[in-house]
């Protein structure tokens, strides 16, 4: 063909199309057409910066963001948790203060209540059987719930157990949200709300379940650290909710409660691995009652029989301490919001949460610097280090409940909070020690029968506290109290000193730096 007929014909590629819209007629660039017309369909799309698409962008975004979650979820969601259920603590406390003071009373009464001492007295009271019987209707289920969720979770994982508390503070926070949106107090609503979340097994088990993840996935060296690492977020989480509580109302409180939940609930479900640490599925009836009776018998064997006496007395000794130290804290702050509103303090909500959220900042400090500098100046990792960094978080909590006993100004009472950097390292070291002391396949049901026995001491604690502080009141020593809480933290102290870890146990876990 000559060439100067090029320019009338049309190049048809093999696969038979012919796009016109970008085919070229070119009498001298004949290769051209052919090219074009046959990348129809192929051709990229437009390259962004740095010659990236849009899509591979977003692409590696998300996979980064994936990545983050997968290594981080549990610190997150244990800060997502403690957030959304510390933030509503003191602000359901003061919405009990409040509508049984305007039940009745005039509201510019219930609003300036300390030049009212016979009714602030009568009021906190009240306020404080109220308090009881909301941590009756938490504790006791979440006791139960301890036990049949602890074994469940050597069965069928430590996922499943980390979701249902999750699920449980959301259903407590919805109604506790229609209570603030009602008329008046109704002991039904909070009643209920105790339920759902002790019935799901409440913070305890929560906190349980990811002590136990954590344990089961880390090399026994490094448990102790990363405990305190992943532990330091509640601590955080309990700072920044105290902070908060006392800038919100209670219906935004308990709205962020709901989403805090969600969120938990969320991530655990697209991120954490489910951890199965008994193989062999364990032979039940499937009655509840059996399940639970089951649980304790194994939890008390685990304590009174075995061929380690040393060990089962420790773990006795740990038991013990645990209940005295879970009841007295828990019921220790219900009575702190009650002292420091009375003269010469006269605290308002926000001062009182950001007294709880220093308190937190020093307890976290403590748990992350704490472990580091133990060991720096010891030298060693072994059980009795590990028990003497327990010790030192019961004498923290014996110099601060002290100090706010004797405490006759805002100024005083601060300064305790000093003492609160030394009960940080206490949780991360007890984790270690149990995970020592006890076989991984049992860990599950120990734990569950050690929530049982600290969930059991809740109610008992907040009932005998309560009514203490009741009685202090009446005969014009509120800070009696606090002192009773410092003789309790001193028998600690003492049963932990006690212990006295043989030379086999200490070589077994004992760590050169």
């Amino acid at each position: 063909m000559p060439l100067g007929n090029l320019g009338k014909c049309r190049f048809r590629p093999s696969r038979g199309f012919v796009n016109p819209k970008i085919f070229l007629y070119a009498s001298r660039q004949p290769m051209v057409a052919l090219r074009l017309d046959s990348q129809q369909g192929h051709i990229p799309p437009p390259l962004g910066i740095l010659g990236v698409t849009d899509r591979g962008r977003s692409a590696f975004n998300s996979s980064i963001m994936k990545n983050f979650l997968r290594r981080n979820v549990l610190p997150i969601c244990l800060f997502s948790y403690i957030f959304g259920i510390v933030i509503q603590w003191p602000v359901t406390q003061n919405m009990i203060l409040q509508r049984i003071c305007v039940r009745d009373h005039d509201v510019s009464v219930c609003a300036d209540i300390n030049k009212h001492p016979e009714i602030q007295d009568k009021v906190q009271a009240e306020a404080s059987q109220y308090m009881t019987m909301q941590s009756v209707s938490t504790d006791v289920p979440g006791a139960v719930m301890s036990l049949i969720l602890g074994a469940a979770s050597d069965r069928i994982g430590r996922k499943p157990v980390m979701l249902l508390p999750c699920v449980g503070l959301l259903l407590f926070a919805i109604v506790l949200l229609i209570q603030a949106t009602s008329v008046g107090l109704w002991w039904g609503y909070l009643v209920l709300a105790g339920l759902f979340l002790g019935g799901s097994g409440g913070m305890m088990s929560f906190m349980t379940s990811i002590s136990n993840y954590i344990t089961d996935t880390t090399l026994e060296e490094s448990r102790t650290e990363r405990l305190s690492k992943t532990m330091s977020f509640m601590g955080l989480g309990a700072i920044a909710g105290m902070v908060m509580s006392g800038m919100v109302s209670d219906r935004t409180a308990f709205v962020v409660c709901i989403v805090c939940s969600i969120v938990s609930v969320s991530l655990i479900y697209c991120f954490v691995e489910n951890v199965i640490v008994q193989k062999k599925e364990a032979k039940t009836d499937g009655s509840v009652i059996h399940e639970i009776v089951q649980n304790i018998r194994v939890g008390a064997q685990t304590l009174l029989s075995g061929s380690d006496a040393g060990k089962r007395r420790q773990l006795r000794m740990l038991i013990f301490a645990g209940m005295v130290s879970t009841g007295t804290f828990m019921a220790e702050g219900n009575i702190v919001m009650l002292y420091t509103q009375r003269s010469p303090f006269e605290w308002a909500p926000t001062t009182y949460g950001i007294f709880i959220a220093l308190r937190q900042v020093g307890a976290v400090v403590g748990q992350v610097a704490g472990p580091i500098l133990f060991y720096k100046l010891v030298g060693s990792r072994s059980l009795r280090n590990d028990y003497m960094l327990v010790q030192l978080t019961h004498i923290g909590c014996l110099l601060g409940a002290t100090s706010i006993g004797m405490a006759t100004s805002s100024t005083l009472v601060y300064f305790g909070i000093l003492f609160i950097v030394l009960t940080g390292p206490g949780q991360p070291a007890m984790g270690s020690i149990t995970s020592r002391l006890v076989d991984p396949s049992q860990k599950g049901t120990f734990t569950a029968f050690s929530s049982f026995l600290n969930s059991l001491s809740v109610p008992t604690s907040a009932f005998i506290f309560n009514n203490m502080y009741s009685w202090s009141v009446s005969r014009g020593i509120p800070s009696f109290v606090f002192f009773f809480y410092g003789v309790y933290s001193a028998v600690v102290v003492v049963l932990y000193g006690s212990v006295k870890p043989t030379s086999d146990e200490e070589a077994s876990t004992k760590k050169k730096d």
